[in-house]
């Protein structure tokens, strides 16, 4: 133990829409926790959503919208903020198109960090442990499609 604490927020299987992503940090999730990691993992209903949707846009809408992450956000020390939508694996090095900034800034690393406490607050995320995980949030059709996913080996993923 280094006295660094890591925490991740991702999409949870009942948020995803990239289920190809969530099996892969699927397979290595009880990895990380096993280290200390401390992983949350979106809520499709996040309460945070309203806050983020609103005005005309939510009023048009009949129906609350799922919620899921994409941009890739890192703080160090809450001084230096990282935010992109790039993946850390071969393809998003070597074929798409992502793009990531590093700010190196105390002020932007600070507000970055509270940010992202708020997005793990119980009402937006779920705590993931080597006993619980989300995975039975999910609906019936979408845990059948990424049961099936598991037999693709990760290599190819």
């Amino acid at each position: 133990n280094r006295g660094v604490e890591v925490k991740i927020l991702t999409n949870s299987l009942a948020s995803t829409d990239n289920l190809e992503a969530f099996s892969g940090y699927q397979r290595d999730r009880n990895k990380l926790l096993q280290t200390g990691v401390n992983i949350y993992e979106f809520k499709p209903d996040a309460a945070i959503r309203y806050k983020v949707m609103t005005g005309a846009l939510q009023k048009e809408l009949d129906y609350a919208p799922i919620f899921g992450l994409h941009a890739k956000s890192m703080v160090i020390d809450q001084e230096i903020a990282v935010v992109g939508t790039f993946n850390l694996d071969p393809r998003s090095a070597n074929l798409n198109t992502e793009c990531v900034t590093i700010l190196y800034s105390k002020k932007i690393g600070s507000q970055l960090y509270q940010t992202m406490e708020v997005d793990i607050l119980p009402e937006n995320a779920w705590e993931t442990t080597l006993k619980f995980n989300p995975d039975s949030a999910a609906g019936i059709w979408k845990k059948l499609n990424m049961n099936s996913r598991k037999v693709v080996p990760k290599s190819i993923l």
